[in-house]
């Protein structure tokens, strides 16, 4: 990183960055972002379209009945940027515990062409995904959705945030992730421990319209040199360790399973991601104030769910000492 370039585009670096980027995915372009949220809003859809996303279980039912569970799922979030600055309308499809929309349900949300509502032009998938506890899609699932997608006219855009996760967990390539979709974001500054940053992939005709949307929001780059060097060294160094996370995360939902008042929200840790639930007898609030004070930092994804997630600066040793302060903090709070 000492050794960058940090002008603006065309840098030897970020060159040098893309083409890694492109052979990893097989696809012909892409760029780097500084906010994930900046390719989300440079994806297919033009004003006035609809797009179908993949919530987490029962996302349905919250969105429509304003249930307590915050943020649910990327319609949710981001101060509802894809209507604001997108000009689109998203549809909600409720997705099995497995991370998957039902194909029937996809073809059934389909819109066709109009003049009483806008078109459907976008299929989004989640691989892993997150607000199920890092589950991987497998490659047969997305090649089946892409297929009726594109039978349908639709795009297909793959939110890859922890793409790598996915290909250590199923020991493929990421590109058998992503090779029948028509464009793909990943994230370096998750499991790939770069301190910022992220690329969208698709083809050039797709990048370019992207690119200058991405300017339109303001997430043109002066010192990127910096940034793409960090980035090469994440995917250089950090794919194949992954799996050291995967392991730490079976490890500490091992041990979660073990303490009274915590059940798994998961039937399987696939990846990097842990979600449990406390028992509603507890007080929540002093539960994460304790923990906080401990040294245990976890999110909170409803009033009595949690997530846990495992990376590079989070070792073996490391789990167990969580785990025996979230055992006395349990043990302190624990009713009777």
């Amino acid at each position: 990183m000492l050794n960058h370039q940090a002008g603006t585009e065309p840098a030897p670096l970020r060159r040098q960055t893309k083409r890694f980027v492109l052979f990893v995915f097989g696809l012909s372009a892409c760029f780097a972002r500084p906010l994930y949220t900046l390719g989300q809003y440079s994806l297919h859809s033009d004003f006035f379209s609809y797009i179908l996303l993949i919530p987490v279980i029962s996302l349905y039912l919250i969105w429509l009945k304003k249930a307590e569970l915050p943020g649910q799922a990327g319609v949710s979030w981001k101060w509802g940027g894809a209507a604001a600055l997108g000009g689109v309308m998203v549809h909600t499809v409720p997705n099995d515990a497995a991370g998957r929309l039902p194909l029937a349900d996809i073809e059934n949300a389909v819109r066709d062409k109009n003049i009483h509502y806008p078109e459907t032009t976008l299929l989004c998938l989640e691989n892993t995904q997150n607000r199920c506890g890092g589950v991987v899609l497998a490659p047969d699932y997305t090649q089946h959705a892409a297929a009726l997608a594109h039978r349908h006219g639709l795009k297909v855009h793959l939110d890859g945030a922890r793409i790598f996760n996915a290909a250590v967990a199923l020991g493929i390539p990421a590109v058998e992730l992503a090779k029948e979709v028509d464009s793909v974001g990943f994230c370096l500054s998750k499991g790939l421990s770069a301190p910022v940053g992220s690329v969208l992939c698709g083809s050039r005709e797709f990048i370019e319209r992207a690119r200058k949307k991405r300017k339109m929001l303001g997430g043109g780059m002066r010192q990127a040199g910096i940034i793409a060097a960090a980035g090469i060294v994440a995917l250089e160094t950090m794919v194949d360790r992954l799996a050291e996370d995967h392991a730490n995360a079976r490890k500490l939902a091992a041990g979660l399973a073990q303490i009274p008042g915590i059940a798994l929200a998961q039937a399987k840790v696939d990846t990097n991601i842990v979600i449990f639930d406390l028992s509603p007898s507890f007080p929540v609030n002093q539960f994460i104030s304790k923990l906080n004070s401990s040294g245990v930092k976890i999110s909170r994804f409803g009033n009595y769910r949690f997530r846990a997630v495992t990376h590079r600066m989070v070792d073996t040793a490391d789990i167990d000492s969580a785990l025996d302060r979230m055992e006395k903090v349990c043990r302190e709070l624990r009713p009777g």
